[in-house]
């Protein structure tokens, strides 16, 4: 399986999410940690990329996702170094 080097723009609950995101300007092995919030009007969920080289990689286990509750969210990835913050 080929992992995606973009967010998907949909998903089921149940499925294995998994993707990689390179920030040219935020590398990982910088320093700089990335995390994805996704928000709805009544759930708030927090995915953490790990460091993969200066690229990141994204994984969330089905057993996890099979949590989610369904629905339209909006989500926001950020960039965080020490005090520095970034909404990429």
């Amino acid at each position: 399986m080929t992992i995606p080097s973009t967010e998907p723009s949909s998903f089921r609950a149940g499925d294995l999410l998994a993707w990689t995101k390179s920030l040219a300007d935020y590398p990982a092995n910088a320093g700089w940690t990335l995390v994805y919030t996704l928000i709805n009007a009544t759930t708030k969920l927090t995915i953490n990329a790990s460091a993969s080289g200066a690229d990141f990689s994204v994984s969330v286990p089905a057993a996890t996702t099979a949590t989610y509750i369904a629905g339209d969210y909006q989500w926001m990835a950020r960039v965080t170094k020490g005090a520095e913050i970034y909404t990429v």
